[in-house]
């Protein structure tokens, strides 16, 4: 699956709706960058276009047009490669050089258009720069699966269908990236797979009152047996299970983090301490909730500017003194819940 590049687009809605990695992407290479924001703002879309839809069957439609105009995409992809014969492996060395163009995803349908404003794309990009790169159809038909659960009401039963659920809609972005940073090595992409549920499993916790106003109730029913609207009207001692559940998903989301630390030795050296501050930035997120005991559970935490700056600095002070962020030291990881390895036997 391509995914093409508009960095001076691309970009802004990074900025918009992924303040913590556009904080962290200071620190990749401007290559790195393009790609990494590339992907940020495709899945962002599709992810808004399915939030975004007035109804539930419109949101299911939209999906469905998605799925569907992606396959197109693909099959006509492999079409053309079978047509033009064998052709060697893409890598950061040999990959090839176009001018950009813009794209959307526009009523779930992958726009490509060569109309740019020759202007801007000079104001904005050198000329010789890639206008593409290719993700694994795997990791995007698994987020599309993730997607899946957001349609209509959601109810999580169990631990197992809320990893499954975290895998899909974060942990293939995991694996992703490590596409994106040029990132092949198969333990990297298991504790790739740990960030991005280290991740989600946080988004859940500060989103919780948010969600169940939308009808959503991530935090599983054999941890919280109640509907999202007695959620919403939760009494004292309602409001203490909520309790409870958020600091039981934030310990969860630690042993994630942990696991996605000790890979990061094993990516390109110029994205690990981009990777790191991003974990660390968001991993700061609940523990503010944590320290706080969730008792502001109703209201979506923020972290002050002076703390993301503290939490830069502190990934920076880390990143220069700990060693198995330069060495890899072979660590367990969770990698693909085992819900997902039953479905795809991987």
């Amino acid at each position: 699956m391509d995914i093409q590049l508009d960095l001076s687009a691309q970009l802004d809605t990074l900025k918009k709706h992924g303040k913590s990695f556009y904080l962290a992407g200071i620190f990749l290479n401007r290559e790195e960058l393009r790609r990494a924001t590339g992907l940020y703002a495709f899945l962002r879309d599709i992810d808004d276009r399915i939030d975004e839809a007035p109804t539930d069957v419109a949101a299911a439609e939209q999906l469905a047009s998605i799925r569907a105009n992606i396959l197109k995409s693909q099959t006509t992809k492999q079409s053309a490669e079978k047509s033009s014969g064998p052709k060697s492996t893409v890598s950061k060395s040999t990959v090839s050089k176009s001018t950009v163009s813009k794209s959307t995803i526009s009523k779930g349908v992958l726009n490509t258009s060569n109309e740019t404003n020759s202007e801007e794309v000079d104001k904005a990009e050198p000329k010789n720069v890639e206008a593409k790169f290719t993700v694994a159809a795997s990791s995007i038909t698994e987020f599309l699966r993730g997607m899946a659960y957001d349609v209509g009401e959601v109810a999580i039963e169990n631990e197992a269908e809320l990893l499954d659920y975290c895998y899909c809609v974060a942990g293939t972005v995991g694996e992703m990236m490590c596409q994106a940073l040029y990132c092949d090595d198969p333990r990297a992409i298991r504790h790739a797979n740990d960030l991005g549920i280290g991740m989600q499993l946080t988004n859940i916790a500060r989103d919780v009152y948010e969600d169940a106003s939308m009808n959503r109730r991530y935090i599983p029913r054999e941890w919280l047996n109640a509907a999202p609207s007695e959620i919403v009207a939760a009494d004292e001692v309602l409001a203490e299970q909520v309790r409870d559940a958020i600091l039981h998903l934030l310990e969860l989301a630690d042993g994630y983090y942990r696991s996605a630390y000790a890979g990061i030795a094993l990516l390109p050296f110029r994205s690990r301490l981009a990777i790191l501050t991003a974990g660390r930035l968001y991993q700061g997120i609940g523990r503010s909730i944590y320290a706080e005991q969730a008792m502001q559970w109703r209201q979506r935490k923020m972290l002050s500017r002076l703390r993301k700056f503290t939490l830069c600095a502190a990934s920076c002070g880390e990143f220069l003194l700990k060693p198995s962020l330069w060495r890899y030291q072979p660590h367990p990881s969770y990698g693909k819940p085992a819900s997902v390895l039953n479905l795809t036997g991987r």
